[in-house]
């Protein structure tokens, strides 16, 4: 683990990310983490309701524990700008550290004593197929949108090829007969 987070880190300063954000990347990270911490706090909301390992009031510790992890959702999407990584250790970089800190969220806000350890297996097993159903679907419907693009892509072109055909260049100082 220490040697991925060693190539992470030349990573990011070789390429100098973090000095290339510019304020629109950083207003869009934090407007995506803003997002992100309401679907949380709906989340927890409703599964506060729903069940009794956590409560369904939200103090101000734990709202300041899902705007981090809103945070850290949003900071971990920058994983999949990275070129130079492959698309599973992407994604696998992306699950640990959403992982972790969703355990961290579960155990400081969760009623974990009286529920007992099997509650944070039975939350990661949850979260692991969470995250592959929302994977799935997203990364679906990216490859239709890409395909779709490509489509438009070639029938625009396709196009501009017949105008361009149609509209062969005639000096001006030629007459027609």
């Amino acid at each position: 683990m220490a040697v991925i987070m060693l190539s992470l880190y030349g990573t990011f300063i070789s390429k100098s990310v973090f000095v290339e954000l510019n304020m629109k990347k950083i207003e869009n990270l934090l407007l995506r983490a803003a997002g992100y911490t309401v679907l949380i706090l709906l989340m927890f909301y409703v599964f506060g309701l729903a069940s009794d390992f956590t409560d369904a009031y939200i103090n101000f510790k734990t709202f300041m524990l899902i705007l981090g992890f809103g945070v850290l959702i949003s900071i971990a999407g920058l994983v999949f700008s990275i070129k130079k990584l492959v698309l599973a250790l992407q994604v696998l970089i992306h699950y640990v550290v959403l992982l972790v800190a969703f355990c961290v969220i579960f155990i400081s806000t969760g009623n974990i004593s009286s529920a007992g350890g099997g509650a944070i297996f039975t939350a990661v097993i949850i979260f692991t197929v969470l995250y592959g159903v929302i994977f799935g679907v997203s990364y679906a419907v990216l490859l239709a949108v890409r395909k779709a693009d490509e489509k438009i892509d070639r029938k625009f072109k396709a196009e501009i090829k017949k105008e361009v055909k149609k509209d062969k260049y005639r000096p001006i100082y030629k007459t027609e007969e």
